[in-house]
This record gives C-alpha cells, sequence and structure tokens, in this order.
C-alpha cells in the first residue's frame, strides 16, 4: 500500500513536496500475506473386545489444527547521520543518504545475516536533503507454525463429559524470524566514509520455539 502517511499524525515535510519526499509504501504495507487455519479429527478405529477398547481409548479421538503463517517484511528506509555533526540541509529536516545504484541487488555469494543489502549503493549527501525514496528496503519477512494436538478422553459420565489432554507449540519447527535491521547509515562528512561497522546486520529476532501442556475437563 502506497501513500504519503501511515496514521493521522505522521509527518510530512515542511520544505518539500509530500508526493516527492514522503509519498512510498506505508509502514504497514506487507506485498505478501497468507495465513492458513486447519483442523483435522483424525479417523476412528473400531475395534471389538476387552483390548479393542483399551486399544481404541489409546488411538482414537485424536485433533491436530494448527496455523500457518507466511509474510514478507515491511518497507525500510535507511537514514543519515554524520560524524562529526554537520548542518547541511539549514532546515529541521535531516537529510536521507544519496543512492547509486539498486540497494536491493547483492553480488553473488555476498548475502548473509550481517550483510542484507548493498551497503556500497549508499553515499554521503554533503549538501541539501539526498535523492533517496521511502520503503525502498525490505525488512525480513515471516514464517511461523503453530501447531496444537488434543486428545479427547472419555471419562464414562455421559457424552457431555470428557477430559481433553492438549499439546500446543508455538513457532514449532524453531524457524529463526528476524525482525530488525540496522539501517543507520553514519558517515564521516569528511571523506565520504561509512562508519557504522553493524549497518545492514540483522539485530533482533522473534520468539523462539514455545510449548504447552494443558489438561481439561469439560463436562
Amino acid at each position: 500500500m502506497l501513500g504519503t502517511a501511515a496514521t493521522e499524525t505522521s509527518s510530512v515535510s515542511m520544505y518539500l513536496p509530500p508526493r516527492q519526499w514522503n509519498y512510498g509504501p506505508l509502514s504497514y504495507d506487507r506485498a505478501h500475506v497468507v495465513a492458513i487455519t486447519y483442523s483435522y479429527d483424525f479417523p476412528k478405529l473400531r475395534m471389538s473386545g476387552g483390548a479393542g477398547k483399551v486399544a481404541g481409548l489409546i488411538v482414537n479421538d485424536w485433533t491436530l489444527s494448527g496455523v500457518t503463517s507466511f509474510q514478507t517484511g515491511a518497507p525500510l528506509t535507511p537514514s543519515q547521520s554524520l560524524s562529526p555533526s554537520k548542518e547541511i540541509t539549514g532546515s529541521t529536516e535531516g537529510p536521507r543518504p544519496t543512492v547509486t545504484c539498486d540497494p536491493r541487488a547483492m553480488p553473488d555469494g555476498a548475502w548473509s545475516i550481517t550483510n542484507t543489502f548493498n551497503v556500497s549503493c549508499f553515499k554521503v549527501t554533503t549538501s541539501g536533503f539526498g535523492n533517496e525514496g521511502v520503503g525502498i528496503l525490505t525488512g525480513p519477512g515471516l514464517q511461523n507454525w503453530d501447531i496444537s494436538l488434543a486428545k479427547k478422553i472419555p471419562v464414562g459420565l455421559g457424552e457431555g463429559r470428557a477430559l481433553t489432554i492438549r499439546f500446543e507449540s508455538y513457532n514449532t519447527f524453531n524457524h529463526t524470524n528476524y525482525s530488525s535491521v540496522n539501517t543507520s547509515l553514519r558517515f564521516n562528512p569528511n571523506t565520504g566514509a561509512q562508519t557504522n561497522a553493524n549497518i545492514a546486520q540483522y539485530t533482533n529476532a522473534r520468539t523462539p520455539r514455545i510449548m504447552s501442556l494443558a489438561v481439561r475437563f469439560s463436562f
């Protein structure tokens, strides 16, 4: 989703045309989102005799359910700062870096969790406001599996009464879902050198696998 402001209180430039300076993917824009919910009751096995009833109590009344989510990341707009500090716009509007190529294009084998975009495409803006657009990068996406396995056990007190044992896992496969990237470009204004050693690195991750076990008596 494109626009100039994500909320009613979002600010736009006082010095440059918003259509030129602020228009781009909004903070909540996600290019692709897939969410799948499912629930499957395993078929019951009919067994006769005393041993069959015991086996039926073990293998019957199982339910597998879950929610699986995939989505692309949020738009990112790298920022520029200068060290030592230097005023270059003559206004309260801070400059953005100057973009010289597509920072999403990486040489073969260059991408890693510590090198997620092409930093060399960004040069220091030494006068004016720079030419970088809004949301030119995309943050890390999400792949998550929440799965539940439940077993219903009749307790012999009527159909409305049963014991349910539920095992749940969140992020079942413990997939690492990174949540943020260092996009703070820090330049030496005299040499133009990039001085942020952590630029383009993933900086945080979402919650790892969590498991829980619950027992419920329904009546």
